[in-house]
This record gives structure tokens, sequence and C-alpha cells, in this order.
């Protein structure tokens, strides 16, 4: 694997020498190309640099600045891979070693840099040497690689980055609207991470930086191109560079929790996500939520966030009642009252233990009395300790608020004047929603109030005022239980049952209560004649063979429990295959807290194929929807797929393209529909089928590709044959674990077992001669090829046999046309010959 180091000069040949000398010293030959680009020197730079014949050299007979000269260079370049570097540096021991192999450790890792002496956005990291002796030995000690010490980023400084050629390809090159300099490496990074790539920095990997020898010796020009630059890129994103890329680590070292916990964090304001990012970095097992005004600063793709657009005075936001242990409010721009104002409404989302991280400003008049507001303990000494970005930033315990917030500054203590409102109603119900409305919006506690107005009418028997109370705070506060809970105990009462099930179905939680009411106001409608015992027959069995993925488990389970709502109509049915870990115990935490899971284990381990097919038996549902153990369902998703299958249940099966998000639906009606728009290695992916349940208990011969590895597509196939009703859905439903199960032969699979098992339909008159070629080709050309770059991305070729590729291809191809191109296209990839 070649890495072009794409170099620019001008003049400080000293510095040149130095980092030329550096990269001979400190990087292995053969693995390297250095590409000079010399912007017209005049100090001698020119001349020693024709001097040497270790590079590739381009003269500039002008200065054509940093992004067109870096362009010029990649342009000349024929690495895989593309490392910007400053000539003011000084490259170390194992620099470019360790950054290849953070770089290569994912596919979905576009660019990585390393930390400095003197850098900015926190790439920047304290030393101890004072000579280049000294840096030596720092270096040796401190690039020990290490994956422990890498960060995902939403900007990697310019100064030294490794960018993989490919990922450079799609995005494009630098942008040359920066010349000469400044932001360009910033919109490059995010056009990185707009496509989906990661930015990851090294802390394992030091290089020494000098630091901006060029621009600093005219420092109020330099200022001016900063500011000209900024404007640029602030109008190429639409919204200011400094919300996108913020990370406020004053802020995030605030959150003290074991690195293991599962805890929740809210942003208000979250710009491009970089302090979640960062939170992140360091609890690997946190989720996060953000909200933000400006969706285009939401240039991120690659982060495994929650973000819900609009501001945060106006929008009605539809999370659980305590359901952050954090949330930071941290640069918002408002002023004290305001600042009260937001944290009174979204306090009542803390867990009881959790805390409000919010900043104001050091200009800000009367700060110490808003701070005894906020307070029990304040005194001044404390909040000393937490100046920082010319603010105050102090951390509000939620029990502290909820003593103190709720009788700050208030116009009407609505609280104690419960009974006066309600006779006020009832004198004059004029504009009684207005009202209502008003009373949320101006109490600190508007939802309790609102409650308890809304149960003391209904003692009173103030029937035609009760239910506007509560659907005022459920217009709110979707979510709020306290009101769903009073308001279907008053529908049941009127026999109004559905719509009492409708309200309670709106909920997004599950606890035991919720559960006692619903099975009550179902069996009062049963007892009343309204609804037949039919609808406790699930919609939807969530089907998952499991084995020794007792963590993975866990977090599966939990990304379908907090969303699958309070319904009967969603099973999950789990078959464990004699797994040696604590999967059981597993299990049984979540069947203790839910009625709809179905638990079966197997006496011996039967093989994954096997279980795959085995687990649909246990269910119940009309559709069976298979489902990996590693596999997590994205929030909200499973509502969706749920009302999708209730208004289409007369699909034989459906299958979710999860490569694919653009909601689009296919129908198919033929084997040689599905085989066209699906792929054998996609169709294969478990989690993506779901099928109806009464087509197959109807097959005869499951079994009968059992030792493929693809008997799943084939028991597609057979439904589709026999009930030609089907549809694709193309819609990202998972975030993955990367399991990726090894050692087995995938030339063999892919090639050979599918090839066989696509011949078997083709001789059943299924699959027409035209699809079959067509997919044989398709899998050659695509699948293939694209596996084999991902394994060998990965270092994993010989885990999955691929040296065994070309045996297949000529066993199988080799009467095809394309078979030369493709066979020398593979033998070029095995031989790392190309990009």
């Amino acid at each position: 694997m070649l890495t072009s180091i794409i170099i620019l000069t001008y003049n400080n040949l000293d510095y040149t020498k130095k980092c030329i000398e550096s990269i001979r010293k400190n990087t292995k030959k053969g693995e390297y190309e250095i590409v000079i680009v010399d912007n017209c020197s005049s100090d001698g730079t020119r001349e020693w640099l024709e001097k040497q014949n270790d590079m590739v050299l381009i003269l500039n007979e002008e200065n054509m600045g940093f992004p067109k000269g870096c362009n010029q260079g990649i342009e000349a370049s024929s690495g895989d891979n593309i490392l910007l570097l400053n000539n003011d540096v000084i490259v170390t021991h194992n620099w470019l070693d360790n950054m290849i192999k953070c770089l290569y450790s994912s596919k979905d890792i576009g660019a990585v840099g390393p930390v400095s002496n003197s850098v900015s956005y926190y790439q920047q990291i304290t030393t101890s040497y004072s000579n280049l002796k000294e840096l030596e030995e720092f270096a040796k000690e401190y690039n020990v690689s290490d994956s422990s010490k890498w960060e995902n980023r939403l900007k990697l400084v310019g100064f030294c980055m490794l960018i993989k050629k490919k990922v450079l390809d799609k995005v494009g090159l630098l942008d040359e609207i920066f010349t000469p300099g400044n932001f360009e490496d910033d919109d490059l990074s995010l056009r990185i991470v707009s496509a989906g790539y990661k930015l990851v920095l090294c802390n394992d990997t030091f290089i020494h930086h000098y630091g901006s020898k060029s621009f600093n010796k005219n420092r109020d020009k330099y200022i001016e191109l900063m500011m000209k630059n900024e404007k640029k890129i602030n109008d190429k994103l639409g919204v200011p560079i400094v919300h996108v890329i913020n990370i406020r680590k004053d802020i995030t070292s605030l959150i003290d929790e074991d690195k293991e916990k599962e805890f929740n964090v809210l942003q208000l304001e979250c710009g491009g996500c970089g302090t979640l990012m960062d939170i992140k970095n360091r609890y690997s097992n946190c989720r996060i939520f953000g909200t933000e005004v400006h969706e285009k600063a939401l240039v991120n793709r690659s982060l495994d966030v929650n973000i819900d657009i609009g501001d945060i005075e106006n929008t009605c936001f539809n999370y659980e009642l305590g359901m952050f242990d954090y949330i930071i409010g941290a640069d918002l721009g408002y002023g004290i009252r305001e600042l009260i104002d937001i944290v009174g409404k979204f306090k009542r989302y803390l867990k009881q233990n959790g805390k409000f991280i919010v900043t104001l400003g050091k200009n800000t008049e009367n700060v110490k009395n808003i701070l005894n507001m906020l307070f029990v303990d304040f005194n001044r000494e404390k909040i000393n300790g937490y100046v920082s970005h010319n603010q105050y930033i102090f951390v509000l315990q939620r029990k502290e608020l909820d003593e103190n917030i709720d009788s700050i500054e208030s116009n009407i203590e609505i609280d104690k004047n419960i009974q006066k409102i309600i006779n006020d109603i009832k004198s004059d119900d004029k504009e009684l929603n207005s009202r209502l409305e008003y009373i949320y919006k101006y109490s600190y506690k508007g939802a309790d109030i609102l409650n308890s107005i809304g149960v003391k009418m209904f003692e009173e028997g103030l029937i035609d005022f009760v239910i506007p109370v509560f659907q005022t705070v459920l217009k709110f506060e979707p979510a709020n239980k306290d009101a769903v809970l009073n308001l279907v105990v008053i529908l049941s009462k009127f026999k109004q049952y559905e719509l009492a099930l409708k309200y309670i179905d709106k909920l997004y939680i599950t606890d035991d209560e919720i559960y006692a009411v619903r099975k009550d106001i179902l069996e009062q409608a049963r007892n009343a004649g309204v609804l037949q015992q039919k609808s406790d027959i699930p919609l939807i069995s969530i089907c998952i063979p499991t084995y020794n993925r007792a963590d993975n488990l866990k977090k599966c389970l939990n990304s379908i429990f907090r969303q699958i709502k309070t319904w009967m109509n969603i099973e999950v049915v789990i078959v464990n295959n004699d797994s040696p870990d604590n999967t059981e115990e597993v299990v049984m935490s979540f069947k203790n807290k839910y009625d709809n899971i179905v638990y079966i284990k197997n006496e011996t381990n039967i093989g994954g194929d096997k279980n795959i097919l085995y687990v649909p038996t246990y269910a119940n549902g009309q559709f069976v929807f298979l489902h990996g153990d590693d596999d997590y369902f994205m929030d909200g998703s499973l509502v969706n797929v749920y009302n999708f299958v209730k208004d289409n249940t007369d699909n034989s099966f459906i299958f979710f393209q999860v490569t694919k998000n653009d909601k689009s639906v296919k129908n198919v009606t033929s084997v040689d529909e599905f085989v066209a728009k699906v792929t054998g290695t996609s169709s294969a992916f478990m989690s993506s089928i779901m099928m109806k349940k009464c087509f197959y208990d109807k097959l005869k011969d499951k079994e009968k590709f059992i030792d493929s590895g693809l008997n799943q597509i084939y028991v597609l196939l057979s439904i589709l044959e026999c009930y030609p009703k089907a549809c694709v859905i193309n819609y990202s439903l998972f975030y993955y674990e990367n399991n990726l199960s090894g050692g087995y032969n995938w030339p063999k699979v892919f090639i050979e077992n599918y090839l066989n098992l696509l011949q078997y339909f083709k001789d059943e008159n299924v699959l027409s001669e035209r699809i079959y070629n067509f997919e044989k080709e398709r899998v050659l050309k695509q699948s293939a090829i694209d596996w084999l770059g991902v394994f060998k991305e990965n270092n994993r070729m010989k885990e999955f046999h691929m040296d065994t590729l070309k045996h297949y291809v000529d066993k199988y191809y080799k009467n095809e046309e394309y078979y030369k191109e493709s066979y020398e296209l593979i033998d070029s990839i095995m031989r790392d010959k190309i990009n």
C-alpha cells in the first residue's frame, strides 16, 4: 500500500530540510512517495529540491496558494492514500504506521490525523522535550498504537491529514475558493463526514509542529484572510462554521460517569454535534440526543445521534419525562429571563438525580442574583471554579431546580390557586383552551398543575372541562404518563374503550402500571362486547436466534422495548442456541418486565442456520421478522415498520433493503423481479426478512439448502414461487455491531452455493435464463469485488478464504465474455496495485 505525502513549500528551506529528513528517517522505504509542490520560493528551496532524487517535484512560477498547490500534488500522486503535510513539521517514530492502522481499522473511516505540540482544535498535547534528541525519545515512548486512544472528530487540522484516495475521489479535492489558505481543511473535513465517513484523531501518534511559519510573518493580513475565508465557508454551509464544529470540552469534562454505564444526554442547540461526539468518545454506551434550529449544521452522517429540529423556546419536543441524566445548554445566547424559562421547560425531562449544565456570559447583569435563585448552596468560590470561555458554567441538580426555579419571578402562583382557577373557568369558560395553554406555559410545573386541575374537576363532576385539560398537557407533552392515564381512566368510565386504547398506545414508555391499565381496559372492552379476542394476536413476531452474545442481545432488546410501546401487537421470540454465557440471565431480566416475550432454550447447539429456521415455529404473529442479536433498531423505526405492515398485510414477505434509505417501496410478483432488485449478498442478510407466518408454515422442505449458508434465500424464493406477491422497502432500520462472522469460505458460499441455488430455481422454471445470467454477472462484478476490497481493508482476507476466489471464478466464469476483465481486476486488488 502506497501513501503519497503531499508537501507545499514556500521559502523556509531549513524547515523543509528537517521535514524531509524526518520522513526519510522514520518512514518505511517503499511504502511512501514524496510529492513536493513549490510555490515560487526565492530562498534556495527550489535549487535544493531539484537536487533530490526521491520525490515528485512540481515547481510553480507563481504562488498558487495552499489549496491549489495541494490539488496539484494530489493529481500528480499515485498512492492509495493521500497525506497532506505541512513543511514545518518533524515526523516521528511509527507515525505513518500508526495512522495507517487506524485508517484501515474500519471501512467507514475516511481520514485520520495525529496530535502535536502546536495545533488547534484540541489536537495539541503537553510535551516535555526541549531539543531534537529529547523529541525522538518522547515520540518513541508516546507513539505506541492503541485503538482505545482513537477519537472521532468533526474536523481534522490540515497540518497532517491522512486520507483514503478513494474517499477524495468521492468527495472532491480541496476547494480553491479558500486560496491562499485557511478553512480549506474545515471544508474538506465536513465534506468527508457529510459523505458518511468518520474522521479519527489518533491520540496514539505525535509529530512535532513548529507552527504557521509562513502566515505568522504578516499577522494583520493573516487575520484579514481568516475573516474573509470564514465568511466564505459560512456562506457555503449556510450556517456559521463555529456553530458546526464547536466542541466544549470544558462542558464535557463535567460529566463524570463509569466508562461502561448506559446513560442519556441531551444538548440544546447542539450545532454539528461536536460536543456530543466528544461525550460519545469517552462513554461509548451513552445515548446522545440533540435539538438544533439550523438543519444545515447537522453535517455528520456517521454519528448515532437522535436530533430534533426546532427552536427550544417554541417547539414541543416529544421526550419522555425523567429521560435524561444530563441536559446541556451551552452558548445558547439567551439572557437571564429566557434562561430561566428554558431551564424551567426542560427540567422535567431530567431524572431525579440528573444534572442541567448551563452557561451564562460573565458580563450578564445581576449574575449573583440569578445564581442565588438557581443554587440552594450558592457561594462565590463555587462559581469561580467554573469560569471558562468568558462564561460562568454551572451545574444544576434536578432536586435543586425542583426546590428553587418553580418560584422564580412567578407572576401568578398557580399551584396555590387551583380552586380559584376552577371557579373562574366555571363562571366563564370562554377561550378555555387558550387559558389552559397559558397556565401550562407560565407555570414551571404546568403539566403537574393541569393534571391536578383535571383530577379536581373530575371529582367535582365538571366532566365537560376535564378532557380539554388533559388534552392541553398532551398537546405539549405527548408522552406525559399522568395525563394519558388520567384521560384513559375517564374515557373507560364512559365506555369509550377504543379511544382510550388509542391514547394509551401513543405512549413510548412501558412499565407495569401502564400494562395493568391497558389490560384492564381490554378486559372491560371484551366484557362489553366491543373488542374480540383476536386483538391479542400479534401482528409481528420479532424472532431472534441467539448464541453467546449476551451483551449484544441486551442492547438489541433495549433497542426494541424502548420503542415497542405498550401494545400487545408485537411480540419478541428468542431462541437461545444453548449459549454458555449469561444469555438466559439477560433474557429473564426483560421477561420479568414485559409480557410479550417468548423464550426457548435449545438443549444442545443445533447450529446457526437451523436455529434461524427453528425460531419462527414459536411465533404467534401474523408476520415473522427475523432479527440478528447484534443488530439494533434505530429509534422510531419499529413504529414505521408496524404501520407499514398493518396497511399491507397481503404480502407474502417484506424485504428491507437496509443499505438504502429513500423509503421507496418496490412491489415484486415473481422470483425474477426479486432477484433483479436484490442481489444475493444482500438478500442473505437475515435481519432484512419479514415473512407472513402462514406462508412460512406451509413450506414443506425448509432445509433444502441448509448447508449452503444461504438457506434463508431459498425460503424467500420458495415462498414467492407459491405466493407471488411481496415487496422490497429501502429503509435503514438498524445500526450494527459489525460482528462479521468469519471462518467460512466466502467465495464458496456466494459464488458456488449461490449459483447452485439459482440454478435450482432455473431448473424448476421459476427463474428465467436472462435473470440468472444477469445475477451471475452482478455477483462477480459487484458483490465479489466489493467484498474483496472490504476484507482487504480490514486484513480479513485469510479469515474468509479469499485466496480461493480465483479458483471459483475459473470454475464458474471461464466461458463468460467478462471473465478476463474481472479476473485481472481481482488479481490487481489482491496484489495491491489499484486505488
